[in-house]
């Protein structure tokens, strides 16, 4: 195969493009891309190389995976990356277009993300229901604990319902989303660098969610917001890297933003399954598919969330960064 076609079309593979790609053969490469092609500046039709390059493309309507695998192949993808500080919808959209796997209305993503949000109930329900009883005996802690979800999350949830279909239209592009990645990345790294040169150790802590004040639960929230306005800004990056200029320690910041996914992508989640009732029986594989990317994807997320904070009570996130800068490349 020539390298000029593995290079060109595995860049050009991503939200605007996979459509497109789904088209392609591994042809020679005048016959591999549609007219006009830009070889000097790396364009298509005038718009630059999407991100999350990783494979070579090739036509996956002709060699569709089962519909039962590719919902396992595609539960472990969200369950990997839903909490991780890393884009999980270019993560969902690349190995769609690789498996050949049709989405109806994203309804099969919306319900595999809501088996990742279980798994955080899951995995913190003890904790959910103490501080719910709390909440009810007039328990200061507990009513901090939910004032502080309630604040952090009203940010991002108003700048998404008043600018959701303006933000799709307008910024959910390739340049947008590889751009997110890059900055976000950057972030991150300067972030992580500058605590470790100002002697902040972080290992070895225990999350400290009562510590919260309600002005860093807003810091947490208004840093949200950027995930909401510019496509592949991760959410759950996002609001780690609020709690840590904030003040939180590192696993402090990730236990917060695991509780932040509950009510966000829950409320979101659920509101899109609502809306996209009438395309359920359109999903490859059906019910059972649905099922068994729901489930593969609550087992891998809380696996993922379990994994994800011994991991930052030992080390930082610049090696989350670095691989952002990777994928968008």
């Amino acid at each position: 195969m020539n390298v000029g076609v593995m290079r060109q079309a595995s860049r050009s593979l991503g939200v605007a493009g996979s459509a497109r790609v789904a088209r392609w053969n591994c042809v020679p490469y005048t016959q591999a891309l549609p007219l006009p092609v830009s070889l000097g500046d790396m364009t298509i039709d005038g718009r630059p190389p999407a991100p999350f390059a990783l494979f070579l493309a090739r036509r996956p309507t002709d060699n569709a995976v089962n519909p039962q695998l590719s919902a396992v192949l595609l539960g472990v993808v969200e369950g990997l990356t839903e909490f991780l500080p890393i884009s999980s919808t270019g993560h969902l959209i690349v190995a769609e277009s690789l498996i050949g796997y049709k989405d109806a209305g994203e309804t099969f993503t919306i319900v595999i993300q809501l088996g990742a949000i279980l798994a955080v109930v899951f995995y913190y329900w003890k904790l959910l229901l103490a501080k719910l009883g709390g909440l009810f005996q007039g328990e200061q802690a507990s009513v901090r604990f939910w004032l502080n979800i309630v604040v952090a999350c009203i940010p991002a949830a108003v700048i998404g319902l008043l600018f959701e279909k303006k933000i799709k239209a307008l910024l959910f592009t390739p340049t947008v989303v590889a751009t997110s990645l890059i900055v976000g990345g950057i972030i991150l790294y300067i972030v992580e660098t500058r605590r470790a040169t100002a002697g902040h150790q972080d290992n070895g802590l225990e999350p400290d969610l009562d510590s919260v004040t309600l002005r860093q639960a807003l810091w947490v929230g208004v840093a949200q917001v950027f995930a909401v306005l510019f496509p592949g800004t991760s959410r759950s990056g996002a609001s780690i890297v609020g709690g840590l200029l904030s003040g939180l320690n590192r696993v402090t910041a990730t236990a917060f933003s695991f509780f932040l996914g509950i009510p966000l992508l829950g409320a979101a989640g659920l509101y899109s399954l609502y809306k996209a009732r009438g395309t359920l029986s359109q999903v490859s594989g059906g019910t059972s598919a649905l099922i068994i990317g729901t489930v593969v994807s609550f087992v891998v997320a809380l696996a993922s969330v379990t994994w994800l904070l011994r991991y930052v009570s030992r080390h930082d996130f610049r090696g989350f960064a670095i691989s952002a800068w990777w994928r968008a490349w």
